[in-house]
């Protein structure tokens, strides 16, 4: 069963099972934040926002929940940090851990 919760603010955490392919784990990434980034209208004003996902992988990333956590906060800064550094628009999501 997949599993979608709120940490805090603006912080989600999506668990996802039985992924066999890093390109199946990209591919969902790539949904989430294209569908995410797409703008809304509030009171006559668009509205737009980012987004920024790190992945990790278990067992790969971690073997526990505190290790998986910590590897994904990091891929995700890593994605903030190249969405600063370049001038595209595609939506970023990161496995890489620095």
């Amino acid at each position: 069963m997949d599993v979608v919760g709120r940490l805090g603010g603006d912080e989600f955490i999506i668990l996802i099972e039985e992924m066999d392919e890093l390109s199946q784990i990209e591919n969902v990434a790539h949904k989430i934040l294209s569908t995410a980034i797409q703008p809304i209208v509030i009171l006559g004003e668009e509205c737009r926002v980012t987004a920024s996902i790190g992945i990790s992988i278990y067992p790969r990333d971690g073997e526990d929940e505190q290790a998986l956590m910590k590897n994904a906060d990091m891929a995700m800064y890593v994605a903030k940090e190249e969405a600063r550094t370049t001038t595209s628009s595609t939506p970023r999501y990161s496995v890489e851990i620095k």
